[in-house]
C-alpha cells in the first residue's frame, strides 16, 4: 500500500502525483489500518493525498480517492494520516 500526495490532486493516476510514500504491506488487508508520515510539508500550503493498494494479481484500488488538508501558518510539521480499508469487505479484489 502507498500514499500518493502533493500540492495538486493526481486522482487515480500515479504519475500525476508529486510524491509517493510506502504505507505498509498486508497479507489480509480487510480491517487493516495503514499509517504513514508525510514530510517535508510547508506552512500555509494545501496538500492532497490518496491511498492505493495493489494485490498480488496486480489489481489496484484507490482508497478515499482524494482528501485534502492545509498546514497552518507559521508551522512546519509532519502530518499523520490514517486510512481504514474496511470498505474492501464484499469487494472483489
Amino acid at each position: 500500500m502507498a500514499v500518493f500526495w502533493g500540492p495538486t490532486d493526481g486522482g487515480t493516476d500515479p504519475g500525476a502525483w508529486d510524491n509517493v510514500t510506502p504505507a505498509g504491506s498486508y497479507t489480509n488487508p480487510i480491517g487493516a489500518i495503514a499509517r504513514t508520515t508525510l514530510a517535508p510539508l510547508l506552512e500555509s500550503t494545501a496538500y492532497y493525498y490518496s491511498f492505493r493498494a495493489i494485490n498480488c494479481s496486480g489489481d489496484e484500488i484507490w482508497l478515499n480517492p482524494t482528501n485534502a488538508f492545509t498546514t497552518p501558518v507559521g508551522y512546519d510539521m509532519d502530518i499523520k494520516k490514517t486510512a481504514s480499508i474496511t470498505n474492501l469487505v464484499g469487494d472483489t479484489f
